[in-house]
This record gives structure tokens, sequence and C-alpha cells, in this order.
């Protein structure tokens, strides 16, 4: 658990069905992924007549966001893009059933993204291997027809009526095909998963953090690279999935490239000294002991670790020799 005076989230209370405004033209819902509040978010940024989705979290959120869209008096006629850092449900789930209800939206996604969009079966299969009894919770995932799908690629501008600009940055590591969005006039990041997750505690100054390595396909040395390359941008502050505003971005990008550099260390480490998993899982719990309580449940906060320690073993187990066990220089 970190304390630093000047790292911060935007102070908000939670309640179903609404959404949040911690900077103007910047609103974000709390999806209640499987129920569970303060875990994962998606944001809405408004335009002069139209607005953009940045991630629409799983099935089960899709009712919620038409409500939240009601009574924040936002047209579903104005939605012009639904925009996806990468296709996990807690992120893409709800993303082809809010297409039927948004008529005038386009899904935006790396184009190695879009198979999965268009025949989620293979991603669902994958989900429920994962979640078991918890993935019903998530809701469905409906196919997303392919002629309302937009490939973005590295470098890609979206212009939202001439006040906001996204620019499409590439950012493998989490997944291979994830991508965040720089919005220009505001120097921030949605981040989806490339700089991990922050959640807030009941205190003010303490919050939690979850590194970003992903089963089955988590790259380390991507994902350092991917957290460099948004540091080059200098944003000033995080939409983050999970979860919420944070600020000053570059203190947060710091930590989430640290704790990946460190659990990539803890791993070698233990793998070098013939050392298991559970070993490995032991002392990334260990780090949580005796953090305070906060908005996410102390279970979920420590299965979230437990899953990135695992992804983090299974890259070294994957990828490396027993022959090539030299730390990863710092940046």
């Amino acid at each position: 658990m970190k304390s630093m005076e000047a790292l911060r989230e935007k102070p908000f209370t939670l309640s179903g069905e609404d959404l949040h405004e911690p900077v103007p033209g910047f609103l974000f819902m709390d999806t209640l992924d499987r129920g569970v509040a303060g875990y994962a978010c998606g944001w809405v940024v408004k335009g002069r007549r139209n607005s953009i989705l940045v991630e629409t979290g799983a099935g089960a959120a899709v009712p919620m966001w038409l409500s939240a869209l009601d009574r924040a008096g936002i047209s579903h006629e104005s939605i012009e893009w639904i925009l996806l850092t990468h296709v996990h449900l807690d992120h893409a789930g709800g993303a082809g059933e809010l297409l039927r209800h948004l008529p005038n939206a386009r899904i935006g996604i790396h184009p190695d993204g879009i198979r999965h969009l268009i025949d989620p079966q293979r991603l669902v299969s994958q989900a429920k291997a994962v979640w078991k009894d918890d993935f019903a919770l998530l809701g469905s995932m409906l196919p997303a027809p392919a002629d309302r799908i937009v490939p973005l690629a590295d470098g890609d501008l979206i212009d939202l009526d001439g006040v906001r600009r996204f620019r499409v940055i590439h950012t493998p590591g989490h997944t291979p095909h994830h991508a965040v969005f720089f919005e220009e006039t505001t120097r921030g990041v949605f981040s989806g998963d490339a700089l991990g997750a922050f959640f807030s505690a009941s205190k003010p100054g303490l919050f939690s953090t979850v590194p970003g390595i992903s089963p089955p396909l988590g790259d380390i040395p991507e994902y350092l690279s991917s957290i460099a390359r948004i540091a080059e941008l200098r944003p000033q502050c995080i939409y983050a999935a999970h979860f919420g505003l944070w600020e000053p971005a570059h203190s947060f990008i710091h930590i989430a490239a640290g704790q990946v550099a460190l659990l990539w260390k803890l791993c070698r480490e233990v793998r070098r000294s013939g050392g298991t998993l559970k070993e490995v899982q032991c002392r990334a719990a260990g780090i949580l002991a005796g953090s305070p309580p906060g908005r996410l449940p102390q279970a979920e906060l420590e299965r979230s670790s437990l899953a990135m320690a695992e992804a983090a073993w299974n890259f070294v187990i994957r990828r490396e020799t027993r022959n090539d066990l030299a730390l990863p220089s710092r940046r």
C-alpha cells in the first residue's frame, strides 16, 4: 500500500448507474464487474455535439450504461465511437450489445483484436476457465458486426468535434493487441491495463497497485517497453479502467514500471533457487499484508495480485532458460 502526498485520485461517491465527472467533459461509470464495486470502469468524453465511450466493461454493464447516459442527458445517437484498449471481457464484453443501442457508434480497436469481437466464442471460453463460478456474473458477450468495427493502427488520430484528439498508441505486453488512447488536449492517457491497476483506500493518500501482466500471453519485456512509450508522451493524468482518475501521471507510471520489474526479478530469483509458484505468490501476497481497508474488497485485491504473480511466473517458465537469468536492466 502506497502513501504519497503528491499522488491522488479525484474523490467521488459511488452510486449505481451514475456518471462521475472528475474533469469537465470526462466522465466515468463503475461497471460493477462481477458485482464488485471499485474494480473496473468505463469513460465517456463529451465534445460539442458528440461523445466517445472508452471501455464498455462486461456485458452485464450494458443496462447500466444506457441508464447512466440517459440520466446524464447524453443521447444514445450522440455516441460516435466505442474505443477499446483490448478485448478482455472486463473492458470490451459489452461492446457488441451496446452497438445495438448506439446507432451511430463504431468500435475502434487494434486490428488484431477485431476477430475476437466478430466471433467472441474463443475469448468467452478462455474467460470461463479463468473466472469459473464468477463467469456468469460478467453477462453475455454478443458478436459485433464487422462493418461497424474500425481497425486502429499505432499513431492514428481520432477527432471529436474539433475539441478533443485521441492518439492511438500500440502498447503490447498485457496482450499483443493492447493499445492506449492519449487525449492530447488534457494530456491524459486512457491506459486500459498497460499501467496495471490503482485502487484507492478509505484513508486519503493511500492506495494499492496491481501489476498488469496477464495470462496467457503477457510479455514482460514488451510490457516494460510499452510503459516507456507512455512515459515519453509526458501525460499529465491517467484515465484508468482500474480505477478512476489518477495524477500526476509520471509518478504512477514510475510505480507501474517498478512493480513489473520487481515481480520479474522475484520470479527469476525464485526459479534460480529451485522455488515454486507458491513461493512467488506467498512473497507477493506479503506485500499486501496489513493494508488498510479500501473501496476494493481485500479478497479481490489479493486475487488480482496472485493472478498477476502467476502470469509473471508463467512468462519466466515459458520464455527464459536457466542459462538466461540475467536480471532486466533498469530504464
